[in-house]
């Protein structure tokens, strides 16, 4: 009987120990992968920091980036840029046979010239197809205020129904009540981003109407027949 006890005891004993070295390796990993994300997190901030350095103003050309709607980030328009640039050296040092100095200059106006020139043209076209689109998504916002639904229902209701950048912008809006802005934070946001006149309009009429009461949508009925009438007179010009 003693014999049977001892050889229970040593088999818990064991089992005990495998779960305490369980535990251990678990923690230990935990701690090995808190070091490495750290480290990791470090490159990421001086990597920025070195992209950072090569352009003058790092922030409003991450505004112009997120205006196009498009997955180009900060990094990915620098190295652009200095490859374009070293590619047009190149052809010119070699190809064309030009001296060195001049196809660097060269270079470093392409590099800078193009990214930015076809970065303006995605965001104009993106802006103008916003432009002309917001007056749908405004008549669907009323009516579904009119079917009773909140101003936040209807507004994901664009973002469901519509295409993109009015559905993009819409959710992303939808997005950031979620996640515990404002109505007006979440709208005033997207404003700031998109830069449209229109936009701001829209969302001064809400606030507008947050603050004295009214009826909603005559005031967005008579927004979109504003935006229209600019439109109109923006083609007769």
């Amino acid at each position: 009987t003693l014999a049977m006890a001892a050889g229970f005891l040593g088999n818990r004993n064991k089992i005990i120990g495998k779960k305490l070295e369980k535990i251990k390796g678990r923690h230990g990993k935990g701690h090995n992968s808190a070091k490495e994300h750290a480290k990791k997190s470090l490159f990421v901030k001086k990597e920025k920091s070195l992209f950072d350095r090569l352009v003058p103003k790092p922030e409003e050309l991450r505004n112009r980036l997120n205006k196009t709607g498009r997955d180009i980030s900060f990094k990915k328009y620098v190295i652009a840029s200095l490859v374009i640039g070293l590619i047009f050296t190149v052809i010119l040092t070699i190809i064309v046979g030009l001296a060195f100095l001049p196809s660097l200059m060269v270079g470093i106006f392409a590099g800078l010239f193009l990214p930015h020139t076809y970065i303006n043209m995605v965001i104009k076209k993106r802006l103008n197809k916003f432009t002309k689109q917001f007056p749908e998504a405004i008549d669907l916002i009323v009516r579904g205020l009119r079917a009773g639904l909140p101003v936040t229902e209807s507004i994901n209701a664009v973002a469901k129904e519509m295409q993109d950048p009015i559905s993009t912008e819409f959710a992303m809006i939808t997005d950031d009540v979620r996640l515990g802005k404002t109505l007006d934070e979440a709208l005033w946001s997207t404003a700031k981003r998109l830069d449209t006149a229109d936009f701001k309009f829209f969302v001064i009429s809400l606030s507008v109407q947050q603050e004295t009461g009214g009826n909603l949508a005559e005031t967005l009925t008579n927004l979109t027949d504003i935006l229209r009438g600019r439109t109109k007179l923006k083609l007769k010009i």
